[in-house]
């Protein structure tokens, strides 16, 4: 399962992540050896390997966090289709927000897209997608 996001995101993110954790509850040992979720940070400026591996680690065993240059991060969501971009904001101590899109990516292990989950699907129909993936 992969997800882009960041780990400042307020709701969006936080919700995508607890439903990836709830679809994986619902697996086996043996289908849950099988998956693995991948969250890929679009804010490294904020991000570190470390804050992400926190972060993933407060949802599930299985995700991990990972970020990288923003041309690695442009090149990575492209091919999934992910969209992202940056706001400046005078309202946040931030000082910049990140809109980016929701979707959760499911993956086969030959790595062929397989399902592409839009934001706030039911955890139990993620679930129904793994059995036919891993």
């Amino acid at each position: 399962m992969l997800y882009f996001g960041y780990t400042q995101c307020p709701d969006v993110c936080p919700t995508s992540l607890s439903f990836m954790t709830q679809s994986l509850n619902e697996l086996d040992t043996p289908e849950l050896e099988k998956v693995a979720g991948l969250f890929v940070s679009v804010d490294p400026k904020r991000d570190s390997v470390t804050s992400l591996a926190e972060y993933v680690g407060y949802f599930h065993p299985n995700f991990v966090g990972v970020t990288g240059s923003a041309e690695a991060i442009a090149n990575a969501a492209e091919l999934y289709g992910a969209q992202y971009g940056f706001t400046e904001t005078n309202d946040s101590a931030m000082g910049y927000i990140v809109n980016h899109s929701a979707t959760i990516y499911l993956i086969d292990q030959a790595g062929v897209l397989r399902f592409a989950f839009p934001h706030e699907t039911p955890p139990e129909t993620m679930h129904g997608g793994h059995a036919d993936a891993v």
